[in-house]
């Protein structure tokens, strides 16, 4: 990872390429497998990721440079909140854990999940509403 750009209003958000490696590049693949990439989630940003993101860039008519900056962020994140399942929980749950609100990473956003989140907002002087949305994400990935 490299300096953070600014998103939109107090986000910030990581430059994350090529030979990167952690929960945030994990977050990343999850984040495309939620999408319908083909990326497996082994934290490291190696060619099949670089080759997932720039499809997804392109995809979405974003620059396809295989760099996940905030135009790509803003496109990869999706809100989650109590009751959604799949990848992109997955992701916040590898986030959370990693900065010390540990949950089990089995893709369900349930009461452990909801209380987890709400205390990493907390901690990071956000709205503790327990839903992962952009400030939450941003939160999340530049924790790390």
């Amino acid at each position: 990872m490299e300096a953070r750009w600014p998103g939109t209003g107090s986000r910030a958000w990581p430059l994350v390429r090529s030979g990167a490696e952690g929960e945030t590049v994990a977050a990343i693949q999850l984040l495309l497998a939620a999408h319908g990439y083909r990326a497996d989630a082994d934290a490291v940003f190696g060619p099949a990721t670089t080759e997932q993101v720039t499809a997804y860039q392109r995809d979405h008519s974003l620059a396809n440079d295989g760099i996940i900056g905030p135009d790509t962020w803003h496109a990869l994140i999706v809100n989650v909140r109590a009751g959604d399942r799949g990848p992109v929980v997955m992701a916040a749950h590898r986030l959370l854990t990693a900065h010390g609100h540990p949950v089990a990473a089995d893709g369900v956003f349930g009461q452990e999940t909801t209380e987890a989140v709400a205390a990493c907002q907390t901690d990071r002087h956000l709205v503790a509403d327990g839903i992962v949305g952009p400030d939450t994400w941003s939160a999340l990935v530049n924790l790390a």
